[in-house]
């Protein structure tokens, strides 16, 4: 009886040990299944983590690939610039030789210019000059014109000797040296002389 109680014991010691077991194992499971509902949840959680970072890595591609397109552009722009600036600095070099050649040829002109005014303003006082001495000579050549016929009386009553103390040698208007502006009272008065002697038959 003594070891049937014993053994009894025991197999209630057991029982109870694997029933504390039991209960451990359960809430072990109960720990583990809320453990993976936590990792179900922490992995939807990474999955939808994934999936954006999925979609900011594609719109991060994106926008590298329209940055490229973008630097091709500005790099094409910018060479295009550079030969527009080569081509712009030929041209104002060019420009700046056309206005400096255009530049001596207007001073050369202004030279040219001012060496012709100086001969036309000397060809042109020339031209006065001889103006005013042939308004001059008509002048006294038409103031003069009276003096033919009394100059032939002269020489001819010089020649026939009129018995007068008088010898011509020329028209007196042609020896007399006056000024220039005594020659016209000269005339006046030589013309006056010569009606006289006109009268006189000479």
């Amino acid at each position: 009886m003594d070891d049937l109680a014993a053994r009894a014991q025991s197999r209630n010691a057991q029982i109870a040990e694997s029933e504390e077991r039991i209960a451990t194992l359960r809430r072990t499971a109960s720990e583990a299944g809320e453990s993976l509902l936590r990792l179900h949840g922490e992995q939807k959680q990474a999955e939808e983590a994934l999936v954006h970072q999925a979609a900011a890595l594609e719109k991060l591609e994106a926008h590298e690939h329209e940055i490229l397109e973008s630097s091709i552009h500005v790099r094409d722009d910018a060479d295009k610039a550079a030969y527009e600036f080569e081509a712009a600095s030929g041209q104002l070099a060019r420009l700046k030789e056309t206005a400096t050649a255009l530049q001596a040829t207007l001073s050369a002109s202004k030279a040219e210019r001012e060496s012709t005014s100086k001969l036309a303003d000397a060809v042109r006082d020339a031209l006065s000059d001889v103006r005013a001495r042939h308004a001059s000579l008509t002048n006294i050549l038409n103031d003069r014109s009276y003096t033919a016929d009394a100059v032939q009386k002269l020489f001819a009553a010089n020649e026939r000797g009129s018995g007068e103390d008088f010898r011509a040698v020329g028209v007196l208007a042609d020896y007399a040296e006056v000024e220039e502006k005594h020659e016209v009272a000269l005339e006046q008065f030589l013309r006056g002389r010569a009606g006289v002697c006109g009268g006189r038959n000479l």
